[in-house]
């Protein structure tokens, strides 16, 4: 194979949410059509895994060919991004799994409406996504897909998410990923202090919460050793030139700074992408000390 893999392929930018931080214009840079995206997997030989995301692709009334395709160029793997809003309607989720979809990660904000159709600024999006999430389970307890829950960590949602997490864990959902915020997300960034207080409630009753809670995109030294945490990665971005490429991660890795007082001499530094610009306009150092 020619290129690196798993491939995220951002097929629209267009969605049925209006989600508060959506980051659509940064992501501009690497949107590509669904031709373009299998014209990638082609190139390469067929692919691991084709992540199929946007914007939100289950608008696109073509999705499950789109699929179907992606399988017969040679992914051998096929992820949906999804607000999963679309999976409450009956066997539309079946009929994805039929055309290909092997994984599928759904994002949801909260357990309460408020919260999450605040955040999405879709009213009845928290009942349509967690509808299309039980839905989904359901080909996960027969073994047919794989699954996680995305959830951005923002000011709205930190001080219930653990409640999230707990009836995710009812509900099955075997993981769960914690996203951080970047970029000037304003009044929706808060102090990281609380993502350690949500540390302690999770290691103090683990079984009571999804069998994996990942948290991404957070500075590495609030973690210690044993949680699962992880940088954010943009690298994997399919179908666009290396040029194209290389600018959005040159933006991205852009929002975050290294403070010297914080990352000299911290051995997580050369795998950490620092402490997002935003963060450091409004609290400093406040929560990472």
């Amino acid at each position: 194979m020619k290129e690196q893999f798993p491939l995220d392929f951002t097929l629209t930018l267009d969605c049925n949410n209006n989600c508060v931080f959506c980051p659509r214009q940064e992501l501009r840079a690497i949107a590509i059509s669904p031709r373009q995206a299998l014209a990638a997997i082609k190139k390469a030989g067929g692919c691991g895994d084709a992540v199929l995301t946007g914007g939100e692709p289950t608008i696109l009334p073509a999705l499950p060919a789109i699929t179907a395709a992606c399988r017969k160029a040679g992914a051998r793997k096929i992820t949906l991004t999804t607000n999963g809003r679309a999976l409450s309607v009956p066997g539309y989720m079946e009929k994805l799994a039929a055309a290909g979809v092997t994984s599928c990660t759904i994002s949801l904000y909260s357990h309460l409406p408020a919260v999450h159709d605040r955040l999405t600024r879709v009213k009845g999006s928290c009942a349509q996504t967690w509808k299309g999430l039980s839905n989904a389970m359901g080909l996960v307890r027969a073994g047919r897909l794989e699954l996680k829950v995305n959830t951005v960590l923002c000011a709205e949602n930190i001080r219930t998410v653990d409640k999230t997490l707990r009836m995710l864990k009812l509900l099955g959902v075997p993981a769960a990923l914690l996203i951080n915020l970047s970029g000037p997300a304003g009044e929706h960034i808060f102090a990281y202090s609380a993502v350690k207080a949500l540390l302690r409630k999770i290691n103090g009753r683990r079984a009571a919460y999804p069998a994996r809670v990942i948290f991404r995109g957070f500075p590495l030294c609030l973690f210690p050793e044993g949680t699962q945490a992880e940088n954010q990665d943009i690298d994997g971005a399919g179908g666009v030139s290396r040029a194209r490429l290389a600018g959005y991660a040159k933006g991205f890795k852009a929002q975050f700074v290294k403070p010297p007082a914080l990352c000299r001499g911290c051995r997580k530094s050369r795998l950490c992408n620092g402490v997002p610009s935003g963060y450091l306009e409004r609290f400093l150092l406040k929560g990472l000390k």
